[in-house]
């Protein structure tokens, strides 16, 4: 229709919009003209934010525009600040280039009257409405997570969450259905989410109103993304569109939420469109079998070619969601044979027609119709094939991708594996599958849990709290503000001195107390628990600027017990104050001037000292001041941290390494190398398993501080020393130098394996009773060539050392009753250690010598509770014969008996009925015949008869007495021996060159490792491999391995000494959630 006169503009003959309440109608494009001429006129027209509007204070009228957070063809959001309110709102304003262009104003109007019109706690609120310097905007709630297309991998593992989520939209949109909206452009990108999760739908730009016909929508064909575009709007006719446009944008999202892609795929748009009307994509069960079938077949109504065939409206869906989730029987079903036959008919006229001639053919020939009943039953099994040939070819990429993530050691391999587990899961349940996931639930990984808008900008100083609940940050009118972590609010509010605020110390470990230091020179400790002031320091201005930046002072400390603060000087050196009184300054130690770091230690005794101005750091004597270390570095010092026992200190340096001191020899026990920055921050875990560590490099980097070695690596992050760990140890908060601080999720793999790290590093350990645990174990016993090592499990710390003499082969077990730990040494004999179960610190008491003897060492107990066992060997000619020794294990229960076995005889067991010995050989001399496996009769000591194998290997009886197995280094490194007949059995595991082994209390499993992984086998004869274990610090070396009584912990005992400390219970209840737990025929 033309415009008459009245409707046309007299400047540039444009059509007007239509009058508003009475006023006359205003051309935008001249508007816009008089906008643009006014930019062109001022002196910077590189940027129209490049300076603030006239009369407003922020860069953007009243807006502060912090950041780019999206943009499309039309139109570009920024994080913006309301400068009065400081409200953070999403700005979104139209691109510059298009200010001229009628069709993107029209556009912009559109959605901007969609937006103001809907109500809905699912529809994206909008804010104002406005225009600066010409340019058209409104401001919106702001989502914190971003779109649903950068959160659907929090979807994919759960079709109930996906269907949940799609429900709300759902109800969103028929919400704006009935107002006379229309969206069109139904897709994740235009679902926002906020800090919980919450879906709002947004972006209403190419939305159309059933009231009438916009512009907008009128002279555009083909709007929207073809990936979910409806097919009726490929054309690009909008006088039929309907809401069913938006139930196909609703599937559309439910699909690729259920199937990591959307329904219409391609290389190019044309492609896209060109597949959409071939037909409806394939069921997401075809692609996902965890997708529920009813869920399958409500998300393809949804997406049913024609119009006629999809829900009636968005509320019919949300209601067919909802009986899904609760279990009721949905709505939505396939049409019948015949519905798609008629429906096919329809859409392919001349195929229906040739099947029709088809059909009538085979029924007049009756031999045609048996050949094309097999030809068609061939063409579905191809298909099936090349179906399952495709998802071998997935499921083998997902296990390829999960072996090499895990490897990288970067943060995701393990939360990013775990993702990709279930997708394989899905599709296959495997052994191969299985033992990856034991190795993805054995690491430790790091990931961002949420960002925090804590502060203006980077330049106000922020510490946390260690319960990371609050946390203190300066505000721009100089005054410390306490705010709550989970929403931003205002708990408190510290006044400030009228000067700037310097910098913030970190909270005391309570959480009750930091400070502030101000220019003014004063210094101000507040109470948080009390909301008000400590105490104040004066005169305490610092006299430069410390190391890298003033807001970050490591020169203010707390103790743990919360009695006393360490404050430095300005002149050099610190004070002491006690808390208790107001701040009275109980001790002063003047110090060679420069900033310090300083930190208590657990115990409160002792004070760790920097002068960041120096290489040196010290620990001091609270009470008297003495030095009682000093620590030299190759560079200047800038932090410290003491592990919670106070065992360590760790330094960290400019050289871009990590120096862990042995606070009780003084000596350096670790240095940790990786960042390639100065090392700025450093942080223990509460339980002292984990180091954090933050570097100029921009990285956050969690060590294994026992063992030095690097545990995961987070990039892009930790540039700003902020560090705290929450007081469970499984968050992390640290800074970015941004308005912004991150909360960082942290999870291990300590409850599925431990890892236990002696000091030194000579720790070989030894092969026969290498490792034991208690009876009630809460103690495990480890042997090496030089010290026996005791570890409290209860809090996963070495308990005592012992040293039976000078180097030489050590073994160590516990008695059956728990009550002494015996010892023997080839250099000094054997000893019995009274053992007190009920201690918590050491519960090993003063030794008696049971024997002086030397050259003997301890065989596993096995199955005997009568008995110590002992070996000696002796690999000369003169001496023909090694001896077995069997020690009574109860005091006064009997002189030891002796046994004359082979030469070099090495490792010995005794049958359950205490009636047979077995042996084994050193192999090492030069007495070939000494090389078997023997059987001696224990009462008269004669030798019973003689077996292949048993050289450098162990021996042990099952529990039922009715099987011997032996290893050995032979091609033949494992055999198992039926003990009637004495012959091997023939399905036992074929394992060349095998050392060590042992089995569960119960015979249940054995224990092996195979090619350097520990592996667990279960059967009559342990035919079947049940898992494979691989810890995170990689493959074992020549390990030892001990059950503990009920089967429930498994220690791996490397060469180097580590222990790694399975917990096979809750391994199991891990893989039980993703299905895959393996099947245990005794239980």
């Amino acid at each position: 229709m033309n415009a008459s006169p009245e409707n046309i503009c007299p400047r540039c003959h444009n059509p007007l919009p239509p009058p508003a309440g009475g006023a006359p109608p205003i051309c935008h494009v001249c508007l816009l003209d008089a906008a643009l001429e006014a930019i062109d006129e001022t002196e910077d027209t590189s940027s129209p934010f490049a300076r603030p509007a006239t009369g407003s204070q922020g860069n953007f009228g009243h807006f502060v525009l912090e950041e780019e957070i999206g943009h499309g063809g039309m139109s570009v959001v920024y994080r913006a600040r309301e400068y009065e309110s400081h409200r953070v709102v999403a700005l979104k304003m139209l691109q510059l280039f298009l200010l001229r262009t009628p069709e993107m104003l029209r556009r912009f109007e559109v959605e901007v009257r969609a937006i103001a019109n809907l109500d809905h706690p699912n529809i994206m609120p909008m804010y104002e409405v406005g225009q600066s310097e010409g340019i058209p905007y409104f401001s919106m709630k702001l989502a914190e997570r971003g779109s649903l297309a950068k959160n659907m991998k929090a979807y994919r593992g759960s079709p109930r969450d996906a269907a949940m989520l799609v429900l709300k939209i759902a109800r969103a949109v028929f919400y704006a259905h009935q107002r006379g909206v229309i969206h069109r452009d139904l897709k994740p990108g235009n679902i926002l989410l906020d800090a919980n999760g919450e879906p709002y739908v947004s972006d209403f730009g190419i939305a159309k109103f059933m009231d009438a016909d916009s512009d907008a929508a009128r002279h555009t064909t083909a709007i929207g993304t073809p990936n979910y575009l409806a097919p009726e709007l490929v054309g690009g006719a909008t006088g039929g569109i309907t809401v069913a446009a938006d139930i196909y944008g609703l599937g559309a999202i439910l699909y690729e939420l259920l199937t990591a892609r959307p329904p219409a795929t391609g290389k190019t748009p044309i492609d896209v469109i060109d597949n959409l009307s071939k037909g409806p994509p394939p069921p997401p069960r075809s692609l996902n079998p965890a997708v529920p079938r009813d869920l399958d077949t409500l998300c393809m109504k949804c997406l049913a070619h024609n119009p006629a065939d999809r829900y009636g409206s968005a509320a019919e869906l949300a209601d067919d969601l909802d009986n899904f989730l609760a279990g009721r029987s949905v709505t939505a079903s396939p049409p019948s044979l015949a519905g798609q036959l008629w429906r096919l008919c329809r859409r392919q006229p001349l195929i229906s027609s040739l099947a029709a001639g088809i059909i009538i053919l085979l029924a007049a020939i009756a031999v045609g119709g048996v050949r094309s009943a097999f030809s068609i039953a061939a063409q579905r099994d191809r298909a099936l094939r090349a179906e399952g040939a495709a998802q071998e070819q997935l499921y083998n990429s997902l296990l390829m991708q999960i072996r090499l993530g895990r490897q990288t050691g970067k943060a995701g391999h393990r939360f990013d594996g775990l993702d990709v587990l279930r997708q394989a899961a899905a599709i296959r349940i495997t052994d191969e599958l299985r033992n990856e996931a034991a190795a993805l639930l054995a690491l430790t990984d790091i990931r961002v849990e949420r960002t925090l808008n804590a502060r203006p900008s980077q330049a106000y100083a922020i510490a946390f709290a260690p319960s990371l609940e609050y946390y203190a940050v300066c505000t721009a009118n100089r005054e410390v503000s306490l705010r709550s972590t989970a929403d931003n609010s205002e708990i408190a509010r510290f006044p400030g001195t009228g000067q700037s605020i310097i910098s913030l110390a970190e909270f005391s470990p309570d959480g009750r107390h930091t400070a502030s230091r101000h220019y003014s020179g004063h210094i101000r400790v507040w109470d948080a628990h009390e909301r008000r002031l400590a105490f104040e320091l004066e005169n305490r201005t610092p006299r430069n600027r410390p190391y890298m930046s003033s807001r970050f002072w490591f020169g203010c400390a707390f103790s743990h017990d919360g009695k006393t603060a360490a404050i430095e000087l300005p002149e050099g050196g610190y004070t002491l104050h006690d808390m208790r009184d107001a701040g009275r300054e109980t001790a002063r130690l003047v110090l060679p001037h420069g900033p310090l770091a300083l930190a208590f230690d657990p115990s409160d005794k002792r004070l760790a000292v920097s002068n960041r101005s120096t290489s040196n750091a010290e620990i001091r004597d609270i009470a008297t001041g003495k030095i009682l270390h000093a620590f030299q570095h190759p560079a200047r010092v800038i932090s410290l941290a003491w592990d919670p026992d106070g065992a360590h200190l760790a330094v960290a340096c400019l050289d871009t390494n990590i120096y862990l001191w042995n606070t009780a020899t003084g000596k350096c026990d670790r240095v940790l190398g990786g960042h390639r920055d100065r090392v700025h921050h450093l942080a223990y875990s509460p339980n002292g398993r984990i180091l954090a560590s933050t570097s100029v490099d921009k990285t956050v980097v969690l060590w294994d501080p026992e063992r030095g070695t690097r545990l995961v690596t987070l990039s892009g992050h930790g540039d700003e020393p902020v560090l705290r760990f929450s007081n469970d140890g499984t968050r992390l908060a640290t800074g970015d130098f941004s308005a912004t601080v991150s909360i960082l999720e942290i999870a291990t793999g300590d409850d599925v394996c431990q890892t236990l790290t002696p000091p030194g590093n000579t720790n070989m350990s030894v092969i026969t009773a290498g490792v034991d645990f208690s009876p009630d174990s809460r103690w495990l016993v480890t042997s090496t060539r030089e010290a026996i090592h005791l570890w409290n499990l209860q809090r996963n710390r070495l308990a005592a050392i012992l040293r039976p003499g000078p180097e030489t082969e050590t073994s160590a077990l516990f008695t059956p009753d728990g009550r002494s730990m015996l010892v023997a040494s080839r250099n000094t004999g054997l000893a019995r250690y009274p053992f007190d179960t009920t201690a918590e610190a050491n519960p090993l008491g003063e030794p008696s010598m049971l024997m002086t003897e030397k050259g003997f060492t301890l065989s596993d107990f096995g199955f005997s509770t009568q008995h110590a066992i002992l070996t000696r060997r002796s690999a000369t000619r003169r001496n023909t014969y090694g001896i077995a020794l069997l020690w009574p294990i109860a005091p006064g229960a009997g002189e030891p008996r002796r046994i004359q076995v082979q030469t070099e005889a090495w490792d010995a067991a005794i049958s359950p009925d205490g009636r047979t010995l077995v042996t084994t050989c050193a192999a090492q001399g030069d007495l070939p015949d000494s090389k078997r496996l023997q059987l001696w009769n224990v009462e008269t000591g004669t030798q019973i008869a003689e077996l292949e194998g048993g050289q450098g290997g162990l021996v042990r009886f099952t529990p039922d007495g009715k099987r011997i197995l032996s290893s050995s280094r032979g091609k033949r490194g494992f055999r198992i021996w039926d003990f009637q007949s004495l012959k091997p059995v023939s399905n036992a595991p074929d394992i060349p060159g095998l050392f060590a082994y042992n089995l569960s209390a119960d015979g249940r499993y054995l224990c092996v490792p195979v090619q350097r992984d520990i592996w667990l086998y279960q059967g009559v004869n342990y035919e079947t491999p049940v898992i494979k274990l691989t810890p995170s610090g990689g493959p074992s070396q020549i390990p030892k391995m001990a059950f503990n009584h009920d089967g429930r912990l498994l220690a791996i005992h490397e060469s180097d000494g580590v222990v790694h400390l399975w917990n096979l219970r809750n391994l199991r209840a891990s893989l039980a959630k993703y299905n895959l737990d393996w099947s245990d025929p005794a239980q």
